[in-house]
């Protein structure tokens, strides 16, 4: 039985996009060219964002054959689309998807840990095509001649982990350090939650009393993880696994900091009260601090809530080898940053419609126990976990049906369609199997995914 509310207002964030595609600012905002985008043509401006929007990681020819086929319009060359995407802004798709966020933080039952936001930040290196023009623009990995054998790029993302909504993604040259980009990523994240409290979780490599002093001064409470090595002085007097710290803030240890102002304001604090988490391991005990007093949250709370930040994770594995997000369609930086920004707004749009199907499982799964054990014939099954949508065959449903919703004019049709996409996704899922593991694959040598020989089907 469909919830109404709840299945029309997800229909309405996703119809919302094509809307925004349409609408004055969003176009005004998508002219790289003056003037561009103005004449009744075939490949007008929300037909170039729909295109970019569904890419499904075949060649150029047969996703230009796709869309025109799908759509039921003149047909069109991959010469014609390269030149109207060198007149479309990408950062339509960032503007786009700062709305998305917004309707649904507004209109979607969003999840709190104790009222915080839980956001993870953290960064992965995309592999480029090896063009002359991204090499100059992104750089990579130098070979002994000192010419870039493989060309890279540097990525960073705010994650929110228990809603599964990408909030900022940053692109930068491969160089670039990850800390410099989650500079970007935090900014933009306080500038969309001001009105809400966040919680931002780091692994290692991000710690540092300019980050601390940031996040204090902007009223965030944070978890990070830290090296074994530092603070040993502070961290001797701490015997339990849970207790509070002391961090001294000298001249030595602030003296690398280059923006005065901060270095002044650490110093006038003189030290930092945080608490200190051991987490014992096999082969590592894990070091993590919170400004989160004792009252705030438990040791169990603080240690769950740190094996979250394994979510951004998770969701640059589906960005990479589901959505494609690799497999790039040109090789200039306008083209990069289309292919980027476009599939992060996809993956928030399918994660949306992901949230709302699983729940309907959960609640499924959980009336089917309770009756069973009304009628007293639950019995020790093999696979007693969560039924999850298969993520995969979702994202397929989604492709084959968002153009089909993207041309209908009529409403109740469209949200028709969409109705039976959801539906359909219901009846293939998998069993969420928790704390999983698999052994670490060697990193691959060439890139995965090649320009000259890609997918026709």
């Amino acid at each position: 039985m469909w919830r109404c509310d709840s299945i029309n207002k997800l229909f309405n964030r996703v119809n919302s996009v094509f809307e925004d595609f349409m609408s004055e600012d969003i176009l005004e905002l998508g002219r790289l060219v003056e003037g561009a985008f103005t004449r009744e043509r075939v490949l007008h401006f929300n037909r170039v964002a729909c295109f970019m929007l569904n890419k499904n990681g075949l060649s150029q020819s047969m996703e230009v054959y796709n869309f025109f086929s799908n759509l039921n319009i003149p047909e069109f060359t991959r010469e014609a689309f390269y030149q109207a995407r060198m007149k479309f802004n990408p950062l339509v798709f960032k503007k786009v998807n700062d709305n998305y966020l917004e309707r649904f933080y507004k209109t979607a039952p969003v999840e709190r840990f104790k009222g915080y936001i839980v956001l993870g930040i953290d960064g992965c290196v995309a592999d480029l095509p090896n063009h002359r023009l991204l090499k100059g623009e992104y750089g990579g990995i130098i070979g002994t001649d000192t010419d870039i054998i493989k060309t890279k790029a540097q990525t960073s993302g705010v994650y929110d982990c228990l809603n599964h909504m990408m909030i900022d993604f940053q692109i930068a040259p491969y160089k670039t350090s990850e800390k410099e980009l989650s500079k970007y990523n935090m900014k933009n994240a306080l500038k969309h939650f001001k009105k809400e409290e966040q919680l931002l979780i780091f692994d290692r490599g991000y710690p540092s009393f300019e980050l601390f002093h940031y996040l204090i001064s902007n009223n965030i409470k944070f978890i990070a993880r830290v090296k074994n090595n530092q603070y040993k002085k502070e961290k001797k007097k701490i015997k339990s696994n849970n207790g509070i710290m002391n961090i001294e803030l000298n001249i030595s240890r602030l003296n690398h900091i280059k923006d005065e102002k901060t270095k002044k304001n650490l110093l006038k604090m003189g030290d930092l009260e945080l608490r200190l988490i051991k987490i014992p391991k096999k082969d590592e005990e894990i070091h993590l601090i919170t400004n989160f007093s004792l009252k705030e949250a438990n040791y169990e709370e603080i240690t769950e809530l740190y094996r979250k930040r394994w979510e951004i994770e998770k969701s640059f594995e589906v960005l990479k080898n589901k959505l494609y997000l690799e497999n790039i369609s040109g090789y200039t930086k306008i083209a990069i940053e289309q292919d980027f920004y476009s599939q992060i707004l996809t993956y928030n749009m399918v994660q949306d419609i992901k949230n709302y199907t699983d729940n309907i499982l959960r609640e499924k799964q959980r009336h089917k126990r309770i009756q069973e054990k009304a009628q007293k014939t639950l019995k020790k099954k093999k696979n007693n976990h969560n039924k999850k949508v298969n993520t995969n065959y979702l994202i397929g449903l989604f492709r084959k049906n968002i153009l089909q919703i993207f041309k209908e004019k009529d409403y109740k049709i469209a949200l028709t369609i969409f109705k039976e996409m959801i539906e359909k996704s219901l009846k293939i899922y998998i069993y969420e199997v928790p704390e999983r593991k698999f052994k670490k694959i060697k990193r691959r040598v060439s890139p995965k995914n090649k320009t000259n020989i890609r997918r026709n089907s």
